[in-house]
């Protein structure tokens, strides 16, 4: 039988952040899409409302990835700088 380990635990400041960002995530994108996606005076959804959901949603979801990997490049970039700084200062 494998044994589980168990993931570090992240600081409580860490895990505030990354939930609001995902709550943020979450409200902008079901505000965004349902605004752009369904009528205003159709109470249930159809095919077409529902396909566009979909599309908006993985839409809004690339975006993010590719937001947070390119602010993820940046910041490991500017910690490498910093590295170099500080140690070419000693």
């Amino acid at each position: 039988m494998a044994q589980r380990t168990k993931a570090p635990r992240k600081p409580k400041e860490i895990q505030d952040m990354e939930m609001e960002v995902v709550e943020d995530l979450y409200n902008r994108l079901t505000t965004s899409c349902y605004k752009k996606c369904t009528a205003a005076n159709y109470l249930e959804n159809s095919r077409s409302d529902i396909h566009c959901m979909d599309k908006c949603m993985r839409k809004y979801f690339l975006v993010y990835g590719l937001i947070g990997k390119k602010l993820s490049d940046l910041t490991m970039k500017d910690d490498d700088k910093l590295e170099k700084i500080v140690f070419h200062e000693c």
